[in-house]
């Protein structure tokens, strides 16, 4: 990769191309992997669960929709403000969705949390939509800070190939997702779906949070790279 490295102004014998993408790209996919999870299997949790229609399911994901607005436009403004690191953002949304994935699917245990009501999968689907772009908005934020702290610069082609990378991983991660909550579906328990999920979430989380620990703290300028404040 070293001949694209240096095309593209990636050039640096200790941080290759791959090293540059590698921890925000798996936050970001896990964390999209794991909404693609959320469309499927909401419908059909209703149903199996709670005897509800598939109009019910479909009004239910709607918001997510609305959530998955709301933090696009939440994420821009910190960003744009420098109210929040992106890597501090990218954690916190990783735990929103970590969080709504766990209310909307609680264990049956746990029906002091919803009264044996399919009423809290309302708030949850809602949390776990604010949390995504929140996550992935941050994410290329995020790639485009760390291509300027390893190499000292960030040229055109260097943001059209991180740009293409983090929408290549976050499409395929997205549709990945149905498929994986076909095959666990059929052999797992809602809630124990949602336990797995919350825990990918929770490592996105760390991962984060590492990359803030190692970061050097070299901010973008505004007038150098324009802000990505959806998705």
């Amino acid at each position: 990769s070293s001949g694209i490295n240096a095309e593209y102004g990636l050039v640096n014998p200790k941080n290759t191309l791959t090293k540059h993408l590698a921890f925000p790209l798996v936050a970001c996919m896990l964390i999209n992997a794991n909404y693609g999870v959320l469309q499927v299997t909401v419908t059909p949790y209703l149903h199996d669960v709670f005897d509800k229609t598939l109009s019910y399911g479909g009004m239910v994901l709607s918001l997510v929709s609305v959530g998955m607005a709301m933090g696009s436009l939440l994420a821009g403004y910190l960003l744009q403000r420098k109210l929040m690191s992106p890597y501090i953002q990218m954690a916190l949304g990783g735990f929103l969705v970590a969080v709504g994935l766990f209310v909307t699917f609680p264990p049956a245990s746990l029906k002091i949390l919803y009264d044996n009501s399919p009423i809290i999968a309302f708030p949850g689907v809602f949390v776990a939509g604010l949390g995504d772009p929140m996550m992935t908005i941050a994410t290329l934020r995020a790639l485009y800070e760390l291509q300027l702290q390893r190499s000292g610069m960030l040229t055109p082609k260097s943001t059209t190939l991180i740009t293409g990378v983090w929408l290549m991983g976050y499409s395929a991660f997205y549709y990945s997702g149905s498929a994986i909550a076909g095959i666990l579906t059929d052999y797992l328990q809602y809630h124990e779906i949602a336990l797995i999920l919350a825990g990918v979430c929770l490592i996105s989380v760390f991962d984060s949070l590492a990359m803030r620990f190692f970061s050097k703290n070299k901010v973008l300028d505004e007038e150098t790279v324009p802000l990505i404040s959806g998705h």
